[in-house]
């Protein structure tokens, strides 16, 4: 009953609560949106009547300097400084200068000229005017320069920027109150009619950018915007600073529409003390067939899965809930029918792989410790229960053993299927020639006809060792090289030839090399060398190599245990990654 009618409860707010609350939201929404409006508008006259004052500024003062420059021409310095303070007098707030080429100033009494890199710096940029802290008085000043007439050098004014910047917002009345601040190029507020204001406290946005702003804000924007102050920059196209007006962000706060909201909750409270009862009634009533179907559930949860919902008059939606319900339990009855066959199926087909594997197993080579004057031992770990992997060890007579290892193009049953082909013809066609060029182009001939276009191919390092000369011939078909280890050195043995299967072969290379009292003969599949770590690096062929020098005079058990080992220990799944194979020989005669 409880959750009921909390959904009930739900269904209120959805189609009542909320609506009043976001049509209340618009309507704050509606007015602010005017009253940021209307800010804008104020941001913006200021800024326009703000940048044209300034603008008058300046060309006064360059015509006064030009005036002043005519007064200083063809006096001594001792005349030009009595005149340039009596023209201080005259001006009160702006202070004169006159500066050589060679960075010698003269001022009126209470001025102080500009470094001469600062006025390097002015007349490089091109600017009119600009601004900079006094090195002396610490304190920020606005600059004027002009180019005097008579030599190279400058003359020039300075007004404190305080005090100019509170002259200038004496001229501006607006419905909001105004700040006015100088920021610099690098985006300090130097001087401001508000000394505690700062930039990180402000909105700032360029003449052109506020509309754009004001159109595609949200609600959530408007929230934030009352907890900044608004800010329009306004370039100074004479000057190297920029002009900032910015409004605080109380004085939207007085006019929030807090009023709205409250009428709305004294609503919102009727609704909820007389649509209490009814909605009490109505819940106990539609919280029956809820309860029904909570009984059935708990039936077939205790393992009854015959109960069934019925239907009841006032169940609504509940009686479809019900209806899927017990559609739900007939279809479990039929999966967990289903499941059994699979289980009956997924054993069997088990059992046939596992007697594939004992066939694959018993295919093997029959244990051969020994051959003339070789000590052999060899490997086969199946990434499945079948592999694509063989290795093979037969005498094709009492003086000669072939040797092969071979890996499958794929894994499982397929590559096994193929596996075993290759191994039979071998084993046929090595038994009818002596030539090992001739066996290997007429099985791989064969083998071509068998695959087709299916894209599988076997890979093969195949060797025919003579106990009478030691001598051991040998060919490598797309196969990764045997290293034959002698005196503690890795030499790798293999030749150019095509993978068996991948297409028509002409006549594969063979070698033949003697072996010697000690040498040591390893061979193996890709399952050893790709083998990956965690961090998926490869096992490699050098760490094998290493592994083989190091450890040349174990016995070949010893040694192809010990290798599989050390594979398996670097990368733990290597086995369920691909086929482990190994086969090692040792001359000890």
């Amino acid at each position: 009953m409880g959750s009921l009618a909390r959904r009930i409860v739900f269904v209120c707010v959805g189609l009542l609560i909320i609506p009043l609350l976001v049509h209340a939201l618009l309507l704050w929404d509606r007015d602010l949106r005017l009253k940021i409006h209307d800010l804008f508008v104020d941001l913006e006259l200021v800024g326009e009547g703000e940048q044209e004052l300034v603008h008058q500024w300046v060309r006064l003062q360059k015509r006064n300097l030009g005036l002043v420059d005519l007064l200083l021409a063809h006096n001594s310095e001792s005349e030009q400084e009595k005149l340039l303070n009596q023209v201080g007098l005259i001006q009160g707030l702006n202070h004169h200068f006159v500066c050589s080429q060679e960075g010698n100033c003269l001022t009126d009494k209470d001025s102080i000229a500009p470094s001469q890199e600062m006025i390097q710096q002015a007349l490089a940029s091109g600017g009119e005017a600009f601004l900079a802290l006094d090195p002396k008085l610490k304190q920020p000043f606005v600059y004027v320069l002009r180019p005097r007439s008579a030599d190279k050098g400058v003359i020039g004014l300075s007004i404190n920027a305080d005090r100019w910047i509170k002259i200038l917002s004496s001229f501006e009345k607006t419905h909001y109150p105004v700040d006015l601040s100088f920021m610099n190029g690098s985006g300090e507020v130097i001087a401001s009619t508000s000394p505690e204001l700062k930039k990180s406290q402000l909105h700032i946005f360029q003449p052109d950018e506020w509309k754009k702003w004001e159109e595609s804000r949200t609600i959530f924007d408007l929230f934030q915007s009352q907890k900044r102050d608004f800010a329009m920059e306004i370039a100074l196209n004479e000057a190297d600073f920029s002009l900032l007006v910015s409004i605080p962000a109380a004085a939207l706060s007085a006019v929030e529409g807090k009023g709205l909201f409250i009428n709305l909750a004294y609503f919102l409270a009727l609704v909820l003390l007389v649509g209490g009862l009814v909605t009490f009634w109505i819940t106990k009533r539609m919280a029956r067939p809820m309860e029904q179907l909570h009984h059935v559930m708990d039936l077939v949860s205790g393992g009854n899965l015959n109960a069934r919902y019925k239907n009841d008059a006032m169940g609504f939606e509940i009686n479809a809930l019900g209806s899927h319900f017990n559609q739900m339990v007939s279809s479990l009855l039929e999966n967990i029918e289903t499941v059994k066959i699979e289980r009956f199926a997924k054993e069997a087909l088990a059992k046939e792989l596992h007697i594939g594997h004992e066939i694959q197993k018993s295919l093997l080579p029959e244990t051969l410790e020994s051959f003339g004057p070789l000590s052999l031992a060899a490997a086969l770990h199946p990434a499945k229960e079948v592999a694509g992997d063989f290795y093979d060890l037969f005498r094709r007579s009492d003086e000669e053993l072939v040797m092969v290892v071979a890996d499958g193009s794929d894994k499982g049953v397929s590559a096994c299927l193929y596996s075993l082909i290759v191994r039979s013809m071998i084993r046929l066609k090595l038994q009818e020639t002596n030539d090992l060029k001739e066996a290997l182009v007429t099985v791989n001939d064969l083998f071509c006809l068998d695959t087709g276009d299916s894209g599988n191919f076997v890979t093969a390092w195949i060797a025919i060792f003579n106990s009478q000369t030691n001598a051991i011939t040998y060919c490598s078909l797309g196969h990764f090289p045997s290293y034959l280890i002698r005196q503690g050195k890795a030499m790798a043995l293999t030749t150019k030839g095509q993978a068996l299967g991948a297409g028509l072969m002409e006549s594969p290379p063979v070698e033949t090399i003697t072996l010697e009292k000690g040498d040591l003969l390893f061979l193996y599949t890709d399952g050893l060398v790709e083998a990956r770590n965690d961090e998926g690096e490869m096992f490699g062929s050098q760490r094998l190599i290493k592994l083989l020098e190091d450890n040349q005079y174990k016995t070949p058990r010893e040694l192809v245990d010990w290798v599989i080992e050390q594979v398996e220990q670097y990368a733990p799944e290597a086995s369920q990654q691909d086929d482990l194979t190994a086969l090692a020989l040792r001359v000890i005669l």
